[in-house]
């Protein structure tokens, strides 16, 4: 280390949503930042077709949209790349029960908004590109890490060294970064794929996301700007190799007999459009979210299952919150690496996280109950919670983002 000190204050490992989040607050904040990311960029000049996939889409909250206010993103964004979802249908299968969700009870506008991650991490790497203070090198994995009493030095894949006072693990759920810093984490397979397709539907969709829970997994359709919707479902390992090998006209038929009476009602036929896709899904925490000049934030800390779509509104949360601390820590003149200064942000995720992480491992595992008499009382209680209008706006707004420790770039004005 030369005695100017590190010569660079943060590292990010990971240039995905959450990194690139982080990166845009932090440089925004005047630090110098370097964000370096395992995979390479694709040459401005390389006009071959990325193979076909299904784009991956996330329900972003009311309070997601108002950090991306914050940063400058959501204004440049296309009208037509944003959904609004102004109601959420939730139906059990087997037992019958029913839960609906709107936005108007709740006080908002909209319960969140549909967009690709492709175009919200574009829109990110849109503004970290117009930052003097981030520097942004892809196709550089991190191959060795040494952390020190004043400074982490960290050796890249280029052959290249940087020391900085504090490097973030955001490289997602595998982490290489969190296995070489040898945190552990722990974890279970839900023995389930998640098949991702865009479906289009024979009746306007009027905003309204809707999910139902099946046999082996929940099924959701999330509403798209061009009219279509977006499937995420979830089923057992080998139901969705199944479905995966089926033809088109095959998983059709499939579709539409899994979405039930109610679905069909709701949409009418649907059909699906373009490539469909299945990811393993599984719970995963690391044991620590932080040590002196380490930090953890999104996928690389917990890994949730997606029935209640909240994975990326959780890792951009984590990023609003570590960007919070460290420029607490510098206006009080602390050091931002200091185990002091990031025990209070992993305090503050697990405190405000693990609830909602726990409650979504907790209800997928109730669906999967096969207890006899289980499926009424799960039923009964759908309907109580649905009856009782002030519980069910206070779980909406806590799913929404509006109630708990939001970090400041978060919150209503005037909060």
């Amino acid at each position: 280390m030369n005695s100017a000190g590190p010569e660079t204050d943060v590292v990010i490992a990971g240039a995905g949503l959450v990194g690139a989040c982080l990166a845009a607050l932090l440089g925004r904040s005047g630090l110098r930042v370097v964000l370096v990311e395992e995979r390479p960029g694709k040459p401005a000049t390389d006009d071959r077709p990325d193979p076909p996939s299904p784009a991956r889409v996330s329900t972003f909250t009311p309070a997601v949209r108002r950090l991306l206010e914050n940063l400058h993103i959501w204004q440049e964004l296309e009208t037509d790349a944003v959904a609004a979802v102004t109601a959420m249908h939730i139906e059990d299968a087997d037992g019958g029960g029913r839960l609906r969700f709107d936005a108007a009870e709740a006080g908002a506008s909209a319960l969140g908004y549909v967009m690709e991650n492709r175009v919200v991490a574009e829109a990110l790497h849109r503004t970290i590109g117009a930052l003097e203070t981030v520097e942004l090198r892809t196709g550089v994995p991190v191959r060795g890490v040494r952390v020190d009493t004043d400074q982490v030095r960290v050796e890249l894949g280029d052959g290249g060294e940087l020391s900085t006072r504090l490097l973030v693990a955001a490289d997602g759920a595998a982490s290489p970064l969190r296995e070489r810093l040898g945190i552990r984490s722990r974890g279970w397979s839900y023995q389930q794929t998640a098949i991702v397709a865009s479906i289009e539907v024979a009746a306007d969709h009027r905003g309204i996301a809707w999910q139902r829970f099946l046999a082996d997994g929940p099924l959701a359709l999330l509403p798209l700007a061009d009219g279509n919707m977006s499937i995420v479902w979830s089923a057992g390992t080998e139901h969705a190799r199944r479905l995966l090998e089926k033809n088109e006209q095959e998983f059709d038929t499939a579709l539409n007999e899994a979405l039930g009476e109610n679905g069909r009602r709701l949409f009418g036929t649907a059909r699906c459009v373009g490539p469909r896709a299945g990811f393993a899904l599984a719970y995963q925490q690391a044991r620590e979210y932080t040590r002196p000049r380490v930090a953890l934030v999104g996928d690389a800390a917990h890994r949730i299952h997606p029935l209640a779509g909240q994975g990326a509104n959780l890792g951009l949360v984590d990023a609003a919150a570590l960007a919070q601390v460290v420029g607490e820590a510098i206006a009080s003149g602390r050091d931002i690496g200091s185990t002091g200064v990031l025990r209070r942000y992993a305090r503050w995720r697990k405190a405000d996280g693990l609830p909602m992480i726990g409650a979504v491992d907790l209800l997928q595992r109730s669906f999967r109950v096969q207890l006899p008499g289980f499926d009424a009382l799960r039923a009964l209680g759908m309907r109580t919670v649905d009856a009782v209008a002030p519980l069910k706006n206070v779980l909406a707004r806590r799913a929404m983002g509006l109630s708990g420790e939001m970090p400041v770039a978060m919150r209503p004005p005037g909060i």
